[in-house]
């Protein structure tokens, strides 16, 4: 047996990787050193549990293993946190040893690297698998023979060479792959450099494609070998434009639900100029931000000096602070945060529609498809509003945005109810659907105005369309449209309520029919896949209700509170078990509850209907891991009991102690594997 002091012989930092292979007698080594590797990545299965599948040792004690195991949960942690792609590099076989290395490349930084060792052993029938210390066959049975261990000896020391090797190799073809792509982009970038707005506008545009080579030709401070500082502001653009950021900064920048206008300020030479980018974000109580540009011409083209906001986005919050506190100029901020509303129309060409229908038609597509900017171009311009209706116009513009779609906290989504026309003026009545108001579903009215140009959003927000200027006989057709709308908000409530009951199924058994554990897994891996994204009305096709009345509002809380966990969460979903019996089916997830804290194990109740499988959205059953939640469940069980017969009532209740047993059995090792993480 192969005794090595292996907590000594670890590579820095990592660099080795540990892996085994979900057996199969086909797979070849670096298969199965790759599935586990990405396994381990994913959090497909607990540490200790892919300890099990390799080969280690039986004769390995409780110590050692628990730090093996623990070591597999840092290591599995290392390859998310760097969001590592993992492609099998070469393989060395000596008859039933093996040895792999597998390349490493981040998608957040493509100039981040590593190459990882594995050994592995063929156990015959069973085909191979890795062993359970990194880089060696430690902790592996070779079963004192003195032949197979100097074999053993040998592959370890060809992975030690071969990932120095191919490390380097890595390195120089990764860099060698972001030099190409950038020479590929500077022709455009060239074209941009001509003018300091040019250059910024086209820097942001990049930006927001997530478009790295593009963006560090832009900045104009790349060219040749990368230096050290270099190679630090690469890494900051790196992360900034995937979102990544410690501060968060680099949203202005990259996000699709801003909108940005560039305004090139007075002053400056031939030398030097100030380029601000104004940034309308309907999510902040400022919505208007500034990021200024300084830009340098040198070597016959201008540059960007990255703004300290930029380029300090992962230094600790109060370097970060200081630094936009020093690049502050209250007074001139405040004043260019004021040309927003006048600079975007005079960046960007107004939306109209010859008809009320067609607009209706076109502006609901904007909400549900389209982006905020085309949304404003939609906004009534004229010389006879004031500058402080103007701005109030955008600032309601981008709350009914925000309304229609998600953020943080809830999901929202809407639907075009009802068109009201009289004259001139019009009104299109929303539905909005959100996990975040208490009622859940809100009427909301867009008025509309017509002139020679065509239909548009009225811009008095506080009036009921109306502004200061506007004439009086436009003004009395906008207050009896609205008027109108209010005499049928109540029967249009209940048309708007009826409609979105009518989305969810009733959870009703159909007799005969039974729900196979894959259809099942797949319906709760899409209904969750909605829930992060926010996708609510999709998300209600994919339910059913047991109480058909007061049911669906118990189903958006609980959407509201999967959709926030969903969000927090950095680790992917694990399907723990699948159940089916007869009619019904239930699903035992492992979800993420943040940074130092256990995960919570849902149960997914399915029932098989006309339709096909749905999930029972009313019905939210979780492993009790404190009062409230036990409270909760005894809720749950009251609804169940009144609603379903006292056979399916029964059978719901043995899916649940199932659930129960297969959560509690994961959360213990669970706890186990990361004993070392939580306490640190």
């Amino acid at each position: 047996m192969k005794q090595s002091a292996w907590f000594f012989r670890l590579v820095p930092s990592m660099v080795f990787l540990l892996g085994a292979g979900f057996a199969s007698g086909s797979a070849g080594p670096g298969e199965e050193a790759l599935d586990f590797m990405l396994g381990l990545r994913d959090e497909q299965r607990a540490p200790n549990e892919l300890l099990e599948a390799t080969v280690l040792s039986r004769h390995t004690g409780a110590v050692r293993r628990s730090a093996i195991s623990q070591r597999l949960s840092l290591i599995g942690r290392y390859l998310r946190n760097n969001r590592y792609e993992l492609k099998v590099s070469s393989e060395k076989r000596d008859g039933d040893l093996a040895a792999v290395t597998i390349n490493a490349v981040s998608s957040q930084d493509p100039l981040e690297v590593d190459v990882f060792g594995l050994g592995l052993c063929n156990r015959g029938a069973d085909g191979w698998a890795v062993a359970p210390v990194p880089g060696s066959f430690d902790n592996v049975d070779l079963g004192f023979d003195q032949a197979l261990e100097e074999r053993a000896d040998a592959l370890e020391l060809w992975m030690g060479k071969e990932r120095l090797l191919k490390l380097r190799e890595l390195e120089d073809e990764v860099l060698e792959g972001l030099r190409m792509r950038m020479k590929k982009a500077e022709p455009a970038a060239l074209e941009a450099a001509v003018s300091p707005r040019q250059l910024v506008k086209a820097f942001s545009e990049a930006c927001q494609r997530g478009d790295l080579p593009a963006a560090m030709v832009l900045l104009g401070k790349f060219e040749g070998d990368l230096s050290e500082e270099e190679r630090r502001l690469q890494r900051v653009v790196s992360l900034g434009l995937q979102g990544l950021d410690s501060r968060g900064y680099w949203h202005f920048l990259t996000r699709s639900d801003v909108v940005r206008v560039v305004v090139q300020e007075e002053g400056g030479d031939d030398l030097d100029a100030e380029v601000s980018l104004l940034v309308f974000d309907p999510r902040r109580g400022r919505p208007v931000s500034l990021i200024r540009f300084v830009l340098l011409y040198v070597g016959k083209r201008w540059t960007i000096e990255l703004p300290s906001g930029l380029r300090l986005s992962n230094e600790s919050r109060e370097t970060f602070r200081r630094a936009l506190l020093r690049d502050q100029n209250y007074d001139e901020d405040d004043a260019l945060r004021n040309k927003f509303e006048k600079e975007f129309e005079e960046q960007n060409a107004p939306l109209r529609s010859a008809t009320i229908a067609a607009a209706a038609e076109e502006i609901e597509k904007i909400l549900r498809e389209g982006s905020l900017e085309d949304f404003l171009r939609f906004a009534h311009r004229s010389s006879e509003l004031a500058e402080p209706e103007r701005r109030a116009c955008y600032r309601y513009l981008g709350a009914f945005w925000n309304q229609f779609h998600q953020d943080m906290k809830a999901a929202s989504d809407g639907r075009l109810l009802d068109v009201i026309e009289h004259g001139d003026a019009g009104a299109l009545i929303f539905r909005i659907v959100s996990t975040a108001q208490d009622a859940h579903l809100e009427l909301n009215p867009l008025i509309l105005m017509r002139d020679k140009e065509g239909w548009s959003i009225a811009p008095g927000v506080t009036t009921g369309g109306n502004f200061v200027n506007l004439d009086k006989a436009s003004q009395e057709q906008q207050a009896e449209v609205y008027r109108r709308f209010e005499s049928r908000r109540e029967d249009l409530t209940k048309k708007a309520t009826a409609n979105l009951r009518s989305r969810f199924g009733k959870a009703a058994p159909v007799e005969g029919r039974i729900i196979r554990a894959e259809e099942a897994g797949e319906l709760v891996r899409k209904f969750r896949s909605l829930i992060r994204k926010g996708n609510l009305m999709e998300l209600l096709s994919c339910g059913a209700l047991l109480d058909s009345s007061d049911g669906m509002w118990e189903a958006l809380n609980a959407m509201s509170y999967e959709y926030r966990g969903a969000k927090r969460s950095a680790v992917l979903d694990q399907q723990v078990h699948v159940q089916s019996r007869k009619s019904w089916a239930a699903v035992t997830l492992r979800v993420d509850s943040g940074q130092g804290s256990s995960p919570s194990y849902p149960m997914y109740l399915l029932v098989a209907t006309d339709e096909g499988p749905r999930i029972v959205v009313d019905v939210g059953l979780r492993l009790a891991t404190n009062k409230g939640r036990e409270v909760l469940n005894e809720r749950v069980w009251e609804r169940i009991d009144l609603f379903l017969e006292e056979e399916e009532s029964a059978l719901v209740r043995l899916l649940f102690e199932r659930h129960v047993a297969r959560s509690k059995t994961d959360l213990d090792a669970w706890m186990k594997s990361n004993t070392m993480d939580q306490g640190r």
